[in-house]
């Protein structure tokens, strides 16, 4: 996307470097709001300033202020309550670190405390200090401490618990399993959409929970609906996400990995 192109953004490693290149940057005229673009003039999407009462000086890309050099040397780093592609594309032009991405989170890399992967918070302040070093190294790439990383957490399966959680729906997971075998391995509603009333996760849980057939065929036949587009649903499988996203804090157990670490989560979209 043309809007989205930091080729012409300038590294800023320092509040001194920030100090320095909000000082040159020209405001565009006409503004009722002074604005002073990040890059090319034709991008006001992204714009320095500096803060009056702090001294701070501030990136802001679109509605959020991105970064902030405050004049002790930290660097606060903040994404406005999500992960996105081009606030990653800005973040890698402006601080002398590298950002990537990781099941929708964005991480640090390289020039943060010493190695690693470091994640950050979607929402809220990413606190980075500089660490001042004589090393010539040093000097050419920065080393920051990140102050407050975001834990990375996974989760495994509990096997014993999961194994209780299922006992509770065995009636209802039997009973589709029947119809399956008597349909010939998969499970065909002719019911339209409209003649299916709206059943929320809850709605289906609580009726699959109780031993009465005509409950169990009614969540059956919501989770067989076919709208004619991709493969023809999965009943069980359906039903097996929605069991873990309701009883995850039961069925998975959390770990919390060693700073730095990163690891896929396969459960990340129970949560």
């Amino acid at each position: 996307m043309f809007g989205s192109n930091p080729n012409d953004v300038k590294c800023m490693s320092t509040y001194a470097d920030a100090v320095r290149w909000e000082s040159e940057v020209t405001p565009i005229r006409g503004r009722k709001v002074e604005c002073k673009p990040l890059g090319a003039r034709n991008k006001s999407h992204a714009n320095i300033r500096k803060e009056e009462g702090t001294n701070d000086i501030v990136v802001k890309l679109y509605n959020t202020d991105i970064v902030r050099y405050k004049p002790d040397g930290t660097i606060i780093i903040n994404q406005g309550g999500y992960s996105s592609q081009t606030t990653r594309k800005y973040l890698n032009a402006i601080v002398p670190m590298w950002f990537g991405s990781h099941q929708g989170m964005t991480f640090a890399y390289r020039g943060v405390d010493g190695g690693g992967y470091h994640i950050l918070h979607s929402s809220g302040d990413n606190e980075f200090r500089w660490v001042k070093s004589n090393n010539v190294s040093s000097a050419l790439y920065p080393q920051y401490h990140f102050v407050n990383p975001k834990p990375c957490v996974i989760h495994t399966k509990n096997r014993a618990k999961s194994k209780r959680v299922r006992a509770q729906y065995a009636p209802f997971i039997n009973y589709v399993r029947r119809i399956r075998k008597l349909m010939g391995g998969d499970i065909v509603t002719n019911m339209r959409d409209a003649a299916i009333p709206y059943l929320s996760p809850d709605d289906m849980l609580s009726l699959a929970l109780t031993k009465d057939p005509e409950n169990h065929n009614t969540v059956m036949s919501y989770l067989a609906r076919w709208h004619g587009w991709g493969a023809k649903p999965d009943v069980l499988n359906n039903f097996e996400t929605m069991m873990f996203r309701a009883h995850r804090d039961e069925m998975l157990d959390a770990h919390i990995l060693p700073r730095g670490e990163i690891k896929h989560d396969k459960f990340k979209g129970l949560f």
